[in-house]
Formats: C-alpha cells, sequence, structure tokens
C-alpha cells in the first residue's frame, strides 16, 4: 500500500507482515525492488486466474423442426 504526502504525513509505502504494519520511505533502494517484485506476482497471478477462469463456448447442434 501506498500512502501519499497529506502534511504533517510523509508519502510512503506500508508493508503488511505477520508482525504488523512496517512503514518505510519510497525512495529506498530495497522497498522500490520489493514493490516491483510484488507487483510482478501479483500479475502473473492475475494472469493464472483468467487463465484457469475463462470459459470456452462449447458447440451446440441448431434444432430445426418442421411444422
Amino acid at each position: 500500500m501506498v500512502h501519499q504526502a497529506r502534511p504533517p504525513c510523509v508519502k510512503a509505502v506500508i508493508f503488511f507482515t505477520p508482525e504488523g504494519a512496517k512503514c518505510s520511505h519510497w525512495r529506498e533502494n530495497w522497498v522500490k525492488e520489493k514493490v516491483t517484485e510484488l507487483r510482478r506476482l501479483q500479475a502473473v497471478e492475475k494472469n493464472r486466474k483468467m487463465i484457469t477462469t475463462t470459459i470456452v463456448p462449447q458447440k451446440t447442434k441448431s434444432v430445426t423442426t418442421n411444422l
């Protein structure tokens, strides 16, 4: 989660961990790397869900009746 700056607060990244929320400065290299890694994982998971939930239409036989 990226927290936008609103005085007196600063722009920061908040990591939610088992130990609780950890607030980190958004310009630190390790924070940028971790955010990039998490965004990649999020994209992979989104694509995986789209692939596994795609519904393929089945061909149906048309039925004609003579009246």
